[in-house]
């Protein structure tokens, strides 16, 4: 209910296009709401601490996360994931950033790469290949980063659901804080099956 019949097949078609070779699908579209908003539509296999590495990356390529929905569906069977994960993300540039195609497809081939590293097994690499680009974002954006300034709220539910623990996070936006909270998770090894974000 949260897409519309065009968007979900798009999204089809995406998860249809995915192989050994080819772990994300990617589609970048210019926002209906303004000039320096897009949205970004990420389909690949699921793999741990993948939803953490994306959030990441899209900090460091200078954006920020204003709303997604992310969903995972598929089985896992006889030791095979067969899950795969449709993120969606509504994004602004942020002041002094540019996200033109050459951006983009520097953004695309970062999600391909980290995708295998993760595929591999190399969940370590992936993380400190995503710390590298968080850093140089940090001295490039040149100004002091104070921590997180605003309390975060959480609150966890076994209620809600017969499959899942949900929990609901709230706090003040700053930089990068949605890969905060997503890889606290993902060192703990909890994993993430949907997340709404406002």
């Amino acid at each position: 209910a949260t897409f519309s019949p065009e968007e979900i097949a798009t999204h089809i078609r995406m998860s249809v296009a995915l192989d050994p070779r080819h772990r994300v699908q990617v589609r970048i579209t210019p926002a209906r709401d303004g000039i320096g908003h897009f949205d970004i539509v990420i389909v690949a296999f699921d793999y741990p601490s993948e939803f953490s590495i994306f959030c990441g990356l899209i900090s460091a390529f200078g954006l920020d996360i204003r709303a997604g929905n992310v969903y995972s569906f598929g089985k896992s069977e006889a030791g095979i994931s067969a899950r795969k994960i449709v993120d969606v993300f509504s994004v602004g540039v942020r002041a002094g950033e540019v996200f033109d195609e050459s951006r983009q497809g520097q953004f695309e081939e970062q999600l391909q790469s980290l995708a295998q590293l993760l595929a591999t097994g190399g969940t370590d690499q992936a993380r400190e290949r995503l710390n590298r680009f968080l850093t140089e974002q940090i001295e490039k954006m040149n100004e002091p980063l104070s921590g997180l300034v605003h309390p975060i709220q959480i609150r966890f539910d076994n209620d809600a659901s017969t499959e899942w623990t949900v929990m609901e996070a709230h706090s003040e936006d700053a930089y990068a804080l949605l890969y905060a909270i997503s890889n606290a998770l993902a060192l703990q090894g909890i994993y993430i099956h949907g997340v709404k974000i406002h």
